[in-house]
């Protein structure tokens, strides 16, 4: 348990830090938002949506850095719960040629979640998968997003308002400077 909440402050500075990143070497940004919908492994009925805001920094380089906030909804028949969250971005350049890049990305951060009690509703969230990228012009990418995700509420198993979940799905991205 308390390596869970060494996590959850370590995200939290690291989230920090890269809100400054841009003022510090006056490197390229570029926006982004999307959208995904996923489904949980090993599960009959239990869905979540997302939607994100970002920001990247450097994304022609091989390793590129960000931080995005988000939303989730979940969706069962038992429990409807939503996060409020942020987290840290990372990506991995694999294969680049003028329009089309292929990276892969790794998200980890904390999220809020509603309705819960207010000492158990923060729980870490982490998001990974291969992602290609289409450059429609200079300015604007359309990315699609194959991902895992993983929802941890410090507990082996969760319960109706706070859920342990792991999920597989696709994100839509558009990114844009």
């Amino acid at each position: 348990m308390r390596n869970l909440k060494k996590t959850k402050y370590l995200t939290l500075i690291c989230t920090l830090l890269l809100i400054n990143v841009p003022l510090l070497f006056r490197a390229q940004i570029h926006a982004y938002g999307s959208a995904g919908h996923f489904r949980e492994i090993g599960s009959n009925g239990s869905n979540m949506s997302t939607a994100a805001l970002g920001i990247l920094v450097n994304p022609d380089h091989l390793l590129t850095v960000g931080l995005e906030t988000h939303v989730n909804k979940f969706w069962d028949y038992e429990f409807s719960s939503m996060g409020l969250g942020a987290r840290s971005v990372a990506e991995l350049g694999l294969i680049r040629s003028n329009r089309h890049r292929v990276v892969l990305i790794a998200k980890a951060g904390a999220v809020y979640m509603f309705p819960e009690n207010p000492g158990t509703a923060l729980n870490f969230t982490f998001m990974g998968g291969p992602a290609y990228e289409y450059m429609v012009n200079c300015r604007n990418r359309l990315r699609i997003e194959a991902m895992y995700t993983h929802f941890s509420n410090g507990k082996t198993k969760g319960d109706a308002t706070n859920p342990t979940w792991d999920g597989a799905g696709i994100n839509i991205a558009w990114l844009f400077r």
